[in-house]
């Protein structure tokens, strides 16, 4: 029960209560005894080839950085400003995610032109996109792809047989930057709101003289690394397709029915904004609520 933080098991047949001190981390780690079943995954074939074929399409793409750059700027409360601009923001968030997926073919390690940020992003686990959302074992299979493609040179990766799958999973690297692109646009924003914050804190105590300034950059850049956590929370929540629940129906049901999963997620964002529970303006809270009657 999470409400009270009971746990209720039995042992060698008897009936036996814990209390857990952390409900909500206990319930979190329920999800990791879930297995998809063997009759399970031809039933999702379908729904698989349609969500592949789907999200590698380049006006797919295009949609999704447009429509994720929007829903951010309404319900992660980055707002319009210095930091993020809506749509511009998230494109230059596309090009940082497409060089920092995967290393690119004859090209020098130094002139790969990787983000700090999307390599923040990707240690912190922010970047799955459809690839393994659904099934666990789906991770296992990318390590493998990943593995052999790593031990594999650029001159048999440009094998004439090989083009179709190249082509194919350059189409892929689109698609997980184009999810990824306000990821990096809102995480890089708050990081930022965080620096400029501290800085002019520090301004205001130490003066803006040579020594003060150094003084207040040196505040500024430890509160950028504290607000990092922060930055990673709110650019998962753009949308986060690894929130699944515990209901082993419903986890079969994202996986049969073609984006249902990230149409859940954005309801349940939209909800929470809606309800407070995000940095949602008054005004802008009020509007949706208005819309939304509307269109019932």
């Amino acid at each position: 029960n999470l409400r009270t933080g009971v746990v209720v098991f039995r042992k060698e047949g008897k009936e036996m209560k814990l209390t857990v001190p952390d409900p909500l981390a206990y319930a979190a780690f329920q999800n990791l005894n879930f297995r998809v079943q063997p009759w399970a995954t031809p039933i999702a074939m379908p729904a698989r080839v349609l969500r592949e074929m789907i999200t590698r399409s380049p006006d797919f793409m295009a949609v999704n950085i447009l429509r994720d750059t929007i829903s951010a700027w309404v319900t992660t409360g980055v707002g319009w400003s210095r930091s993020y601009i809506p749509v511009f923001s998230s494109v230059l968030g596309f090009v940082k995610a497409l060089r920092g997926t995967e290393k690119i073919p004859f090209v020098p390690e130094k002139a790969q032109l990787k983000s700090k940020s999307v390599q923040a992003l990707r240690d912190a686990g922010a970047m799955t996109a459809y690839d393994y959302s659904g099934d666990p074992q789906d991770a296992m299979n990318e390590f493998k792809k990943k593995y052999k493609k790593a031990n594999r040179s650029a001159l048999q990766s440009l094998n004439p047989v090989r083009l179709p799958k190249l082509m194919w999973d350059i189409l892929g690297r689109g698609t997980t930057a184009s999810d990824f692109a306000t990821r990096v646009a809102v995480y890089e924003s708050v990081m930022q709101e965080a620096y400029d914050r501290a800085y002019k804190a520090a301004i205001k105590e130490y003066g803006a003289s040579p020594n003060g300034k150094a003084a207040a950059k040196a505040d500024a850049e430890v509160a950028r690394q504290d607000a990092e956590p922060q930055a990673i929370h709110e650019a998962k929540e753009v949308i986060n397709f690894s929130a699944k629940g515990t209901s082993p129906i419903l986890r079969y049901l994202t996986m049969w029915i073609p984006f249902l999963n990230a149409r859940l997620q954005g309801l349940d964002v939209l909800g929470r904004g809606l309800a407070g529970r995000k940095d949602l303006s008054e005004s802008t809270r009020k509007r949706m609520k208005t819309r939304a009657i509307s269109r019932a």
